[in-house]
Parts: structure tokens; sequence; C-alpha cells
């Protein structure tokens, strides 16, 4: 038998996983719109989504939200409340895929309301009816993303179309400390001397726009090799750098450092920090609040290095190639 894999309907931005599903999923066969327009759509009540999923199915609309990974959140306040609680409370996102946004990106969405069970049917009903015309092929349903190994009605929209829009994707400033999980750090930080060498060998590299060192680098800090010479070579190209703005520059930036907050279940030596350095010509108010504004967002003033430790005498400290999120 050949096995065709059906649905890789990735949730933006995302990888779906390489395998199908290998037991039958109990989901109702319905309609599916992919091609949802603007002038069609009615406004979605995002609280009212989230809150009673079924209520709101099988219908196009519109909405204006932040988009973070394969989530839509209503604001991003919302963002924060959720990563905060280590939940994702945001809308699952599969459909139109733009891979060279940010990873926090603010939108007008357009798309159709279903839930994990409303795709996986679609997707069942779209495999039996192939298998009825295919002969010796055999299609089995696919659904990558969030709703691969998720039965059940969280709240999904598969997008037809998406717009970014102008507007913070952060909460920066005074009166948002009830969100933050950074500390800035000093030079008497126990772990100081291992994160800075670390942040500045990485910096040194890209300021200096040297490809194969800073492939060096992250080989020998936790990278695969594969993915060091693509990242790198990606780092030190002033076209394509999150970091252009240090690529030639002569003298080393002032770097600003910060620790992540530890969680109940990480080791007592366990560690998370971050190197930062302002593109801007002060970042005063500015500067990360959280863990997840350490990412590498081509509209934020700063650019940081991450670097984690596990607290086991039988490993180093490694790069972090993404912050490390609550969720």
């Amino acid at each position: 038998m050949r096995m065709r894999a059906f649905l890789l309907a990735a949730a933006l931005c995302a990888t779906p996983a390489a395998t199908a599903a290998g037991e039958a999923k109990q989901a109702p066969a319905l309609h599916m719109r992919t091609d949802c327009t603007a002038g069609e759509s009615v406004p979605l009540d995002f609280d009212r989504f989230v809150a009673d999923p079924d209520s709101q199915i099988g219908r196009c609309v519109h909405l204006r939200g932040l988009i973070v990974d394969s989530s839509l959140y209503r604001d991003p306040m919302q963002f924060y409340e959720s990563s905060k609680e280590g939940r994702r409370s945001g809308i699952i996102l599969y459909g139109s895929d733009q891979s060279d946004r940010d990873d926090r990106t603010l939108a007008d969405v357009v798309g159709f309301t279903m839930n994990c069970d409303y795709l996986w049917g679609w997707a069942e009903a779209e495999a039996d009816a192939a298998n009825k015309e295919a002969g010796t092929v055999t299609t089995l349903a696919f659904v990558g993303g969030r709703c691969h190994s998720f039965i059940g009605t969280p709240p999904v929209l598969y997008v037809s179309h998406w717009t970014p829009v102008e507007g913070d994707t952060r909460l920066h400033g005074h009166g948002t400390y009830r969100y933050s999980d950074l500390t800035e750090t000093s030079d008497v930080w126990d772990h100081h001397d291992e994160v800075s060498g670390i942040v500045r060998s990485v910096l040194d590299a890209i300021r200096r726009g040297d490809a194969k060192q800073l492939a060096k680098v992250m080989s020998a800090n936790g990278l695969m090799e594969g993915d060091a010479n693509e990242d790198a070579a990606e780092m030190t190209d002033p076209a394509k750098s999150r970091a252009a703005f240090l690529i030639g520059r002569p003298d080393a930036p002032s770097i600003v450092y910060f620790r992540g907050r530890r969680r109940a279940d990480d080791p007592p030596r366990a560690y998370s920090a971050y190197g930062c350095v302002c593109k801007v010509s002060d970042c005063e108010g500015e500067w990360p609040i959280a863990e997840i504004d350490t990412g590498t967002n081509k509209a934020w003033p700063y650019f940081c290095v991450g670097v984690g430790w596990d607290g086991s005498g039988k490993s180093k400290p490694y790069l972090l190639d993404e912050p490390r999120y609550r969720e």
C-alpha cells in the first residue's frame, strides 16, 4: 500500500509532524472553507469563540489580533497573561502561510472558524472521497500542527489571508512589572562570566561578518552543525540578518544582561540568561520585560542572545535557539 499524506495544513510558520495519524479520529465530516473573503465575513467575538468554540464554528469571520507562532491572541495583554499563567488561551491557526513574518505580528485576519474535531472530520471526509476514486492508492487523513495529536474542541481558525498592521506587539515601560520574569544582572552574578563569554563571542563574530567563526561558536555551544552553518550564514548577511546593525561596527557594543525567573520544576542551579544590545540611541523603558520578549523581532529596538544551563555537572551552558516560554 502506498500512503499519501493528506491535509498538510501546517499552522502559520509551524512545521507539522512528519507522521500520519495511526488511528482513526472520531470526528464529524463537515464542510470547509479555505477561501473566505473580507467582504463576506462577519466580525468574530474573540472571547466568545475561545470560551465556547462550538457556538461559532462554520463561519467566515474577520478580526484583528496578535499572531504568535501558531496562535492568535486578542491583544498583547492577553498573550502576556497566557504566558504568565503557563497556558495557551489563544486561537489555533491553520492555513495561509507567511514564512517571512516576524514571530509576533499584529494583523487583520480573515478565516473560517472550527475546532480540532471539525478539522479532522473534514480531513477524513476528503480522504474518503479521494479513496473512492484512487484505485490502488490509499489516502490517509493527516492534520499537522497542534491539532495533530489533539482531539477535542479548542478554537481553530483556518486563515484565508491576513494583513499586518502597525501597533505594539509587546508590553514595555512602567506598569508592566506584573508580567515581568526577567531580572537585570550584574557582573557579581555567579554565572555572569560564562554567559558573557558566549554572548560576546557571538556578537563579535556577527560584528566582523565572520560566518565561519559564528558557526564554530554556535556548534561549540549546543547547536547542531547543520543548523549552526545555516543560522550563521543568515546572521552575517546584511540583507537577512536580524542583527544587521552590528555588522561592520568597529567597536564592541554595550551589553545589558538579564536572567530569567526560575520555575518550580527547574533544577536548583539551572538558569536562562540573555545578553541584549540596543539598536537605537537609548533603550531606557524599552528593554524586554519577559523571556518571551527576547526573540529576534525586526521591529524591536534591541537584539538578544540567550544562554541556558540545565544545572547538571555533566553538561555545560548552551545557546538558546529561541526564548524560553513558560508554556
